[in-house]
């Protein structure tokens, strides 16, 4: 299929292109990643003004249950709604995912909801190298709000801050303690914390909760709180998210895409190059217990840049 039928279905809202759109995108080979970067350059002419949100928190944290309970409410608003779930399960993205979409079950079969799953492909960020691309391309769709939910496992996972508006950290009651020491660095670029199923604490210890968070960061933080339960909260969520800018943290987000970029091209073409395969392929054969991997990575290295 041709890039410009591509682009002519995803401004169609066809939906099942807009999905090999995404699937071309992701793809490692170097015909596909052509053919995705022109057609990434034509989407970048014609994108529409749209929310990004992004989702974090550990793993039980009630990511997909929130984004079902906002999904809800954003659908009873007109809204149409792209989620990008980033599964760190499986390379074929039919793993937790499917676990996921029931605890969407208020949105997933919704005619203006597209769900898709993507593995992680390894990256440490909480998205994959292609995620901003898919965001690109849901953009050009037009969809009034995307949705990432990021895997939740680690406190690197902040590359989802660069490709939101909003990016938002849940956690769970009396996990501050252990948020801190686990998750600082999401603390640090979080625009909101919400926390969740706060129906398991009183609304003292909640009081409590928020004030830990809002002394932690010198107010600096949007703190709120939300029970999947009550629901009663959804709206008034939402309205912040909605009302809050990034705009002053836009050169900062587009350098650390670029180094991002600049990161995955380097690494694709390294591993790309024969001489490197060859090399590689060579220390496979051989035991390399007690050598300095550091000196042979080095060695790798300075013979690809010759």
């Amino acid at each position: 299929m041709k890039v410009i039928d591509i682009l002519k279905g995803i401004k169609k809202g066809d939906i099942g292109i807009l999905s090999k759109a995404i699937t071309l995108v992701e793809s490692t080979t170097s015909s596909d990643r052509i053919k995705a970067n022109k057609l990434i350059d034509l989407c970048l002419k014609e994108r529409k003004e749209t929310k990004k949100i992004c989702i974090s928190g550990p793993p039980g944290v009630g990511k997909s249950t929130f984004i079902n309970q906002l999904g809800f409410y954003l659908l009873n608003n007109k809204k149409r709604i792209a989620v990008l779930a980033i599964d760190p399960s499986s390379k074929k993205s039919n793993g937790s995912i499917l676990a996921d979409k029931t605890r969407m079950s208020d949105i997933s079969s919704h005619k203006n909801v597209f769900i898709r799953p993507s593995p992680s492909s390894g990256s440490l960020g909480g998205i994959n190298s292609s995620t901003r691309e898919s965001v690109i391309l849901c953009e050009t769709f037009g969809f009034d709000v995307i949705i990432i939910e990021t895997v939740g496992v680690g406190q690197n996972e902040i590359d989802g801050y660069s490709i939101s508006d909003c990016y938002i950290l849940l956690t769970l009651p009396k996990s501050g303690d252990q948020i801190q020491a686990i998750k600082k660095g999401i603390l640090e670029f979080a625009d909101f914390i919400i926390i969740h199923k706060s129906d398991l604490i009183s609304k003292v210890e909640l009081v409590k909760e928020k004030n830990y968070y809002l002394e932690t960061f010198n107010n600096k933080k949007i703190v709120e709180s939300f029970s999947s339960i009550k629901k009663t909260e959804i709206g008034t969520i939402w309205e912040k998210i909605e009302n809050h800018s990034s705009k002053k943290d836009l050169i900062n987000k587009q350098m650390k895409l670029l180094h991002e970029a600049i990161k995955e091209e380097l690494k694709y073409k390294f591993y790309k190059n024969y001489e490197v395969q060859v090399q590689i392929n060579r220390y496979k054969r051989n035991n390399l217990d007690g050598l300095n991997m550091k000196k042979i990575a080095k060695k790798l290295v300075e013979n690809f840049l010759k």
